[in-house]
């Protein structure tokens, strides 16, 4: 409407909402950065979030439906409605894909699109089966601008779609019906099922193909149709509830609610909400003043657990400076909560270790101390054993500064917690190798 000049009674918003709310409850999100033509945008999101929109002439609007399976009562089209003689079958081999990769979490707005370094994160499916059956695969990439960072689950159920759909190629079919005032006349991008004699399953039997209605024409006697095969991967309520963050690489500073606000719909209480911070991913923090993990304000009663297969590690506290009579930086903390959350299968959660102090040597020299240990380490003023995530920086042997902190001890300055708020965390599966004070 503000961009396209498209009237606004042809779009009825809410008629998609109620689609979107009982079908996808996704939510896609993206920064425009620069120019960039509506239909590109419109064509783009249609893809990414599995959808189907087309014109309907009869009530003039915009209709939006969610790609999903056909029910097996669907209206039928077979020897009763179909004008004998009319149906053609086209095979489309080309529309075939065995696999499908979607990148996902755009770097920055104004990273190029197309580009696979422009992106957080990347999921892949294959159906190997098929390839094996069809002889070689078919591939397909989607560079999904519209699927924010964390949304490894929204990417995947692209994915699924376009495999469920695509896997066996779709054929189109062509025939005629005729008017009837018993049968309510047929419906453009409705879902059907089509039955007729050379429509069999593997097995040879007859089958009720479901359809959709791609093109719809009347005639002075019926309709003329066009219709796609739709067999289609099934989501079940449960998929459809699914609220699942994946953190899958690196970061700094994650709010829970943050990153949900920008996949799902708003929270409401029984919900089951997980995080999970992936094996081999670190969620670390850039300042000594900010959680690595906060969970974040959720209404009471959400249902919230997170699995730590990785570690969450506060920012390390830096070396005292050369000179300044001063102690070391306290480190950071790590994971902070104010509501109950579930802590299942946990690996690590580390706080960040303190700095170290300044060293007079020879009642003359100064030196600065080691930086403390964390995924961000400390910074220290005689760097040649460097702080890292794994180990605290040390002293020069012999005349450097003190030494620093590991999570759980501290330099001359104290390490930072472990958990801030340990009373609204209860764990299951083990407690896990968690360093530092635990507090609240």
């Amino acid at each position: 409407m503000n961009y396209a000049g498209v009237p606004a009674e042809y779009i009825r918003l809410d008629n998609w909402k109620a689609e979107t709310g009982a079908f996808l409850r996704r939510l896609y999100t993206r920064i425009i950065a620069e120019p960039t033509a509506v239909d590109k945008l419109v064509s783009e999101l249609i893809e990414q979030a599995a959808l189907s929109v087309w014109w309907d002439d009869v009530s003039r609007t915009i209709r939006l439906a969610v790609l999903r399976k056909i029910e097996t009562d669907a209206a039928v089209f077979d020897d009763s409605n179909i004008l004998k003689g009319s149906l053609q079958i086209t095979e489309q081999p080309q529309r075939r894909l065995s696999q499908v990769s979607t990148y996902f979490g755009i770097t920055s707005p104004l990273s190029k699109a197309s580009e696979p370094i422009s992106y957080h994160s990347m999921q892949f499916d294959v159906n190997l089966e098929a390839e094996d059956d069809y002889g070689g695969a078919a591939i397909k990439t989607i560079y999904s601008s519209w699927v924010p960072r964390f949304g490894r689950p929204i990417a995947q159920r692209v994915n699924e779609i376009m495999l469920g759909r695509f896997v066996d190629p779709p054929r189109q079919f062509r025939f005629s019906t005729f008017l009837d005032p018993d049968i309510q006349p047929p419906v453009l991008g409705r879902g059907y099922r089509l039955f007729a004699r050379p429509l069999q399953n593997a097995a040879g039997e007859q089958e009720a193909v479901p359809i959709q209605i791609t093109r719809l024409l009347p005639t002075d006697t019926g309709f003329d149709i066009t219709a796609d095969e739709m067999r289609f991967v099934e989501f079940s309520s449960e998929d459809l509830d699914n609220r699942t963050i994946i953190i899958d690489s690196n970061t700094l500073n994650f709010n829970w609610r943050v990153a949900y606000d920008q996949l799902y719909p708003a929270p409401t209480a029984n919900d089951d909400i997980v995080c999970i911070v992936s094996a081999g991913v670190i969620v670390g923090s850039q300042s000594i003043d900010l959680p690595a993990f906060n969970v974040g304000s959720w209404p009471a009663g959400c249902k919230l657990t997170l699995q730590v297969r990785g570690r969450i590690q506060g920012k390390g506290g830096n070396g005292a400076w050369i000179n300044s009579s001063g102690a070391g930086e306290r480190g950071g903390h790590a994971l902070y909560s104010r509501n109950p959350v579930k802590i299942k299968n946990n690996n690590q959660i580390w706080s960040g270790g303190g700095g170290g102090h300044e060293r007079v040597q020879s009642g003359t020299f100064r030196y600065g101390g080691g930086g403390g240990q964390g995924y961000l380490a400390g910074s220290q003023q005689m760097p040649l054993n460097i702080a890292t995530s794994e180990n605290a920086g040390t002293p020069t042997p012999g005349y450097a500064g003190g030494a620093a902190g590991a999570p759980a001890g501290n330099g001359h300055a104290d390490c930072g917690n472990a958990i801030d708020g340990h009373s609204f965390l209860t764990f299951e599966g083990g407690q896990g190798d968690i360093r530092g004070p635990r507090v609240n």
